[in-house]
C-alpha cells in the first residue's frame, strides 16, 4: 500500500507532465497561452539543472543566492539556497521571495533520517522536485507573509509544485 505522501507526490508529478505536454516547453521567454490560461515565463537554473515556472508578471525577477548550513554534529555541511525575487520587490515594500533549497541526493538523505537539519524547525524541507545530481525543496518553515503584495497570489504557485528537473 502506498503512503499518502507517495500518492501526493505521484499526482504532483503527473500534473506536472501533464501541464507540460499542454504548454510544450519555455525557456526563459513569455509563453502566450489560450485565453482562459495564463502567460507564464520560466527561471532556468543550467548549473543546478531546474527550471521554475513563473507567472508572467515576474518577468524582470532577479536571484538572490544564500547558503545553508547543517546544524548540530553536521556543522561543515552546506549548500546553496537561490531566492527567485519579484521585480518589483524594494527594500521599502518587500515582496514575498520564493526559497528554493538545493541539496545533493546524499544530503536530502542525511535530513530524510534525521541526521541533517538546517533549522530549528521540527519539520524537514519539503521536496519540491529533483534531478540526477541535487534535490530542490523549500525550507521547513517556509510561510507566506500575508502583509507582503503576492504573498496569496504566490500561494497558490506554491501549491502548483511548478519545478522540474531538466537535462542539458
Amino acid at each position: 500500500m502506498m503512503g499518502r505522501r507517495r500518492i501526493v507526490q505521484l499526482v504532483a508529478v503527473l500534473i506536472v507532465a501533464l501541464a507540460e505536454f499542454n504548454y510544450g516547453q519555455i525557456s526563459g521567454s513569455d509563453s502566450k497561452l489560450g485565453s482562459s490560461q495564463q502567460a507564464t515565463i520560466q527561471f532556468v537554473d543550467k548549473h543546478f539543472g531546474f527550471r521554475f515556472t513563473l507567472p508572467a508578471d515576474w518577468k524582470g525577477y532577479t536571484i538572490v543566492q544564500q547558503e545553508w548550513r547543517g546544524d548540530r554534529d553536521m556543522a561543515d555541511v552546506k549548500g546553496p539556497t537561490i531566492f527567485i525575487r519579484h521585480p518589483r520587490w524594494i527594500e521599502q515594500d518587500p515582496w514575498q521571495d520564493i526559497p528554493i533549497m538545493i541539496f545533493t541526493h546524499q544530503q536530502w538523505k542525511w535530513v530524510r533520517q534525521g541526521r541533517l537539519t538546517v533549522s530549528a524547525s521540527p519539520t524537514d524541507p519539503s521536496e519540491l522536485g529533483h534531478n540526477r545530481t541535487y534535490v530542490f525543496a523549500l525550507p521547513p518553515r517556509f510561510y507566506l507573509d500575508e502583509q507582503k503584495a503576492n504573498a496569496i497570489r504566490l500561494g497558490a504557485l506554491m501549491e502548483d509544485l511548478p519545478t522540474m528537473p531538466i537535462r542539458f
